[in-house]
Formats: structure tokens, sequence, C-alpha cells
């Protein structure tokens, strides 16, 4: 059953995806139809959640946290770093299938990212509900890890940030995607310390 989860948090993704274009789309049915899709999924993962105990169980924090974080971390990629490198998109040098294809994922990218962004944290409170004083411990433990590789990669990302303003005069600060992953991992790795005590 376990292994239900894990390919539901990969799942989930491009149902997010699809949700997204249908709402970019304006087709309402299937938009519809896609936000009942999504409150269903995450009423199952808690249904399961709550059956498990053991190693499953740990595998269920494990996959629910940690997908928080790649969630998060792909939430910021639509909502600022796509954005961004579309604000630099030669319109005129491209052809008429590329514009609509600009357009197209331009206005898909804040929905998705939105949608991206609350599944994220529904992940990680669906996590921090059924996670032990062992599992808080482990995960605790791992995330100090985490951490400290997130502030080595906003250091390596901001000197690449500045580069490019030099270089071609360009400021996408992409630096703020791997800044408010790590923020996000710091936050709640307090809120799962809480759970050792």
């Amino acid at each position: 059953m376990i292994y239900i989860i894990l390919v539901g948090v990969f799942a989930l993704y491009y149902g997010i995806t699809f949700l997204s274009l249908m709402k970019t789309e304006g087709i309402a049915f299937f938009f519809l139809l896609g936000n009942i899709g999504l409150i269903i999924s995450f009423i199952i993962f808690y249904l399961i959640g709550g059956h498990l105990n053991g190693n499953d169980l740990s595998n269920f924090v494990l996959y629910t946290i940690y997908g928080s974080y790649f969630y998060m971390y792909f939430a910021f990629k639509q909502l600022w770093t796509k954005p961004m490198k579309f604000k630099f998109f030669k319109v005129e040098d491209r052809t008429d299938e590329d514009r609509d294809n600009f357009v197209l994922e331009l206005n898909n990218c804040k929905p998705r990212g939105i949608y991206l962004f609350i599944s994220s944290i529904v992940l990680f409170c669906l996590g921090i509900h059924y996670i032990t004083q062992q599992d808080a411990i482990e995960i605790s433990d791992l995330n100090i890890t985490f951490i400290a590789f997130g502030l080595l990669i906003i250091i390596l990302w901001l000197l690449m940030d500045i580069y490019r303003k030099i270089r071609y005069k360009v400021f996408i600060f992409k630096t703020l995607v791997p800044l408010v992953v790590t923020i996000w991992m710091i936050i709640t790795n307090i809120i799962i310390s809480h759970k050792v005590m």
C-alpha cells in the first residue's frame, strides 16, 4: 500500500499540470473534475496513512514530508523562475507556434505554481500528522544536512545571478527558489523538532 503513496506523490504533480492547463484553457468541467480529484487524492493519502504502522508508516511520513520540499521547489520555479525567463523572451524572433506556446506556458505558470504550493503544505501536514517521535528525530537530523546543502546552493546560485547580471545585464534572481525551499525546510524542521519533545 505504501507504494501507492510513492506513485501518488509523483502522479499528483502531473495531475496538477493537467488541472492548471484546464484552468488556463477555461475548460470549466474538467477543471472542476480535476479539483475534486485533487481533494479526493489527499483524502485517500490521509486514510492510507491511518492504516499504516511500523516501517510503512515511516516511509509514508518520509514520502509526504520530502515530497513537500520537492513541491515547494517546483512551485517557485513556476511562480518566479519561469515568468522571469519569459520576461526576456524575444517574441519577435519566434514563429507563430512558438509565440502561442509561450503565451500558454506563461499563463499556466501561476495556477500551476499555486496548486503546487498548496499541495506542498498539505503533504507536509499529512506527514506531520502521522509522524512518530523516532521518525521526527531521524528526519530532523537529516534535515540539518539538507539545510546546510541548501545554504551552499543559495551562495552558488547567487554568484551565478551576479555573473549573469555583469555578463549579460540580465538579473533573473533564480536564487529565490533555493532560498524559499531552504526557509521552508527550516520552518518545517522547527515544527518537526517539537515532535521530539
